[in-house]
């Protein structure tokens, strides 16, 4: 597979993107993603979940560091992944199940106010405190051991890739697909790709309306998309929006984006 399309090396980690919308930084031989759109700290474990991670951990300052400069300049506060939840008021533990060796935990936190701060985030200073999981929404990283990839298995022999990054007419998108040996997704021969979509919906940052095939267009000069709510609509073909690709998992052609 196509894994490093573009590479940077910063502060001693290496920038990778892979045609969504994402970029993932590597260091010491973890991959991490920024997200910013904010949840509270189970439903953000829950997206880490579906792509094979958990919130990211703070277990030396380095990595503290690291995750600084990761933040894009934004200084928010973000969750990270450490919990007391269902053990001793202030046992806190990495989501690994790993035990915290070092820390970092502002004044006299965690106080654990009011009984209900279970879960960690990391201040713009990089300090922790604890917080309620459930009432406040953070913006958060991922963590994952092994490299992501750009395609993804959805049905057996198949996978499919979204284009978050690029966006084409219709046509364009044809051509585009091709070159991967694959084709824009249809609705009626391929109802599982509704699946991907809702699955998409679940792990980005954000939902963008993408072309697919469908009879029910009968104007020449009107494609069919699916918009975020994974409902067909129509629109010109020549308007430029993002897209998606399907392809038979043994085809590997040699293609970069």
């Amino acid at each position: 597979m196509n894994i490093m399309h573009g590479s940077a090396l910063i502060f001693g980690f290496i920038l990778l993107t892979n045609g969504q919308n994402e970029i993932w930084k590597t260091f010491e031989g973890r991959f991490y993603r920024h997200f910013d759109q904010p949840k509270t700290f189970f439903k953000a474990l829950e997206v880490c979940k579906n792509i094979g991670g958990i919130i990211a951990p703070v277990k030396t300052l380095q990595e503290s560091e690291f995750l600084k400069q990761s933040r894009g300049g934004n200084n928010e506060r973000r969750w990270i992944g450490g919990t007391d939840k269902n053990r001793k008021d202030g046992d806190y533990i990495w989501l690994d199940q790993s035990p915290i060796r070092w820390s970092n935990w502002n004044g006299d936190e965690p106080l654990n106010a009011g009984g209900q701060e279970h879960c960690m985030v990391m201040e713009a200073n990089g300090k922790w405190n604890d917080i309620d999981c459930d009432y406040y929404k953070h913006k958060y990283f991922c963590m994952i051991e092994n490299r992501p990839t750009d395609w993804t298995s959805f049905l057996p022999g198949k996978e499919f890739r979204f284009f978050d990054l690029h966006r084409h007419t219709y046509k364009e998108v044809e051509n585009k697909c091709r070159l991967f040996n694959g084709e824009i997704p249809s609705t009626d021969t391929n109802l599982s790709i509704l699946n991907a979509l809702r699955y998409r919906k679940k792990t980005s940052t954000e939902t963008k309306p993408v072309w697919i095939k469908s009879n029910k267009s009968t104007d020449q000069c009107q494609c069919s998309f699916l918009d975020a709510e994974v409902k067909i609509s129509s629109r010109p073909c020549s308007d430029k929006i993002n897209f998606i690709c399907v392809r038979n998992k043994e085809m590997t052609p040699g293609v970069k984006n």
